[in-house]
């Protein structure tokens, strides 16, 4: 094995052979899920998006590694494939209800088959500080859905806000038990990697395409975005651990494709999330950090020179222009920071009178601009996911979820002497988490149905790997052997 993350067909012990079943199911099972979905998308996209969910969803119960990368993907393909409107405004997409419909199917699979390993004796080394924290974060929601109910909020915002809140604990309860080793951590981050890659190529085009067709520059709101951030940073940390020959090529391009993927969308949060994880890898890497800091420093002395000319560019660059227009404005002309900030001062005046768990699930707020006087609503979702916190757990909710992050910090700073294979596998895990932590001033991701699963899993698979002791590295079949 030349890194932690090589490719294996079988998980376990080493000398046991791969049955035909083991070689052949995963071409067989994506053959039959695309003529389900052809034919099912004869009288719909929503038909062939639940039948697709519930193929995964019966895929899941009998092999939940699987079904765990399988999720992901399903998220990549209603992205890609099922955005009918854009995803802004005061009221619920009409698309989340279905997408959320097939997000529950997928996630009844997964549950079935954590229940069916416990019935059958599969049960933890310890208890973590890690799962005692998100055993926290989950009372936490638990009681501030009901006290969105006991505050007669509506009853469709409080189990929906409810659904996203438990995607976290629910896929971290599953990955910590099944992605128990880091070639089934490494596997599923590259199966992972793969969707959004190629999600990310399919918006390149489409955004490219129409951009060149209407003379202008054309964007959308995607929670793509998202993915192709928190995968970039991932390949980025994994590229530190890997030496020249070692796949270094091929991630640098997946990496190149989800960042045209993030510029054509607009994705400012996402763009700056990223670049300050890569930084902060680099950093933690580089052994000159004494030369690599001046550089940084000498970077953004360099852009704040160039920033004027930039923001002229729209005026003689055209689509170029509209392009840096989007990544670089002046912040009190911008409408999204307005709004932002206009939200982020209601959501203080509702701390201030209900501190402990603020309006709870489902609950609304209002909020209104003094520059742009339609820049204001009622609405049950804040464009922050601090804001969201506050606003739906209260000051007991972000007390709850800076303890997990405090406790995850602490956990992976402890690990950092791990085996070199176990390195390997939990620094791209540790990207995407950092990556979803500074990407959370931009929205609820945490928290939200469409991103919550996935960071979920990564948060389990880390918490596993910080557990695991280098002697396990050649773990036995016994215990690192799961029907998947």
């Amino acid at each position: 094995m030349t890194n932690g993350c090589s490719r294996s067909s079988c998980v376990g012990d080493g000398n046991r052979r791969c049955s035909a079943a083991d070689t052949f199911w995963r071409p067989a099972a994506m053959l039959l899920a695309l003529l389900a979905c052809a034919v099912a998308f004869v009288p719909g996209r929503k038909y062939g998006a639940l039948l697709l969910a519930g193929g995964i969803a019966a895929l899941a119960s009998v092999r939940p590694r699987t079904g765990l990368w399988a999720s992901c993907a399903f998220l990549i393909f209603l992205f890609v494939f099922c955005q009918e409107t854009l995803l802004v405004g005061f009221t619920l997409p009409a698309v989340y209800l279905y997408w959320g419909t097939g997000v529950a199917l997928i996630t009844g699979g997964l549950l079935l088959a954590y229940c069916r390993a416990r019935g059958a004796g599969v049960t933890w080394a310890t208890v973590t500080k890690v799962d005692r924290a998100v055993l926290l974060v989950f009372l936490v929601s638990v009681v501030a859905a009901l006290y969105g109910m006991a505050q007669r909020n509506d009853g469709f915002a409080v189990a929906r806000q409810f659904f996203g809140c438990l995607l976290l604990p629910t896929y971290y309860l599953v990955a910590r038990r099944f992605l128990r080793s880091p070639e089934e951590a490494c596997k599923w981050m590259r199966a992972v990697g793969w969707a959004v890659a190629v999600g990310a190529a399919c918006y390149v085009i489409k955004l490219g395409f129409l951009t060149l067709a209407l003379g202008s520059y054309y964007r959308e709101q995607s929670a793509i975005g998202f993915y192709a951030g928190a995968v970039g940073a991932a390949w980025f940390a994994e590229m530190q651990e890997l030496a020249p020959g070692q796949g270094r090529r091929w991630r640098w391009a997946g990496l190149a494709i989800c960042g045209l993927a993030i510029i054509l969308l607009g994705a400012r949060f996402v763009a700056g999330s990223l670049a300050a994880t890569v930084i902060l890898f680099a950093l933690s890497h580089s052994r000159r950090r004494h030369r690599f800091l001046p550089a940084c420093a000498a970077g953004l002395m360099l852009g704040a020179l160039i920033l004027p000319g930039i923001r002229r560019l729209p005026d003689s660059s055209g689509t170029v222009g509209e392009i840096a227009a989007r990544f670089v404005f002046p912040l009190d002309e911008d409408l999204s920071y307005l709004g932002r900030v206009a939200q982020w001062q209601s959501v203080l005046e509702v701390i201030r009178e209900h501190p402990l768990l603020g309006h709870g699930m489902g609950g609304e707020f209002s909020y209104a601009t003094e520059q742009v006087s339609w820049l204001s609503g009622t609405t049950t979702y804040v464009d922050n996911g601090w804001g969201f916190l506050l606003l739906k757990m209260g000051i007991t909710g972000l007390a709850a979820f800076l303890l997990l992050a405090g406790t995850v910090a602490h956990v992976a700073w402890r690990s950092r002497s791990a085996g070199v294979v176990i390195q390997r596998a939990r620094r791209p895990l540790l990207a995407v988490l950092i990556f979803g932590l500074l990407s959370f001033t931009g929205g609820p991701t945490f928290l939200h149905f469409t991103q919550a699963g996935f960071l979920g899993t990564a948060l389990g698979a880390l918490a596993g790997l910080s557990r695991m002791p280098c002697p396990e590295l050649q773990g036995s079949a016994q215990e690192n052997e799961q029907p998947d």
